[in-house]
């Protein structure tokens, strides 16, 4: 299978909410193109999901190391930011996601008024 292929398995477990086979799906899609943002920010929302956010940090950072006007990646990492209290980080990722059109990063910079 291609790293594309394990992608697709991988979202298609964490849409079914088995989130232990999701990320041994995203692992071999890292695994076989280590480039591959999407594998990055898919593993680093299951992360977060099972509160493994430490995890899902170093992914969410490594896909904006990758691609870094991806807003999906900026958007995650926010979250984590927040659930950080981290808010002023928080606010300046989902300052870039909305800068890169993440469609709910501008609702949720409403939020940051007084952080930006």
């Amino acid at each position: 299978m291609s790293a594309e292929d394990y992608l697709y398995e991988g979202r298609k477990s964490a849409s079914m909410q088995d989130s232990e086979k999701a990320l041994e799906y995203f692992n071999k899609a890292v695994d076989k193109n280590p480039t591959l943002t999407a594998a990055y920010i898919e593993r680093g929302k299951t992360f977060f999901n099972i509160r493994e956010y430490e995890k899902s940090m170093i992914d969410f950072s490594k896909a904006i190391e990758l691609s870094p006007e991806d807003p999906e990646a900026y958007y995650g990492r926010g979250l984590v930011y927040q659930f950080r209290n981290d808010m002023p980080n928080a606010c300046k990722d989902w300052e870039n996601a909305a800068y890169y059109n993440h469609p709910q990063s501008k609702e949720i910079l409403r939020m940051c008024q007084s952080y930006l």
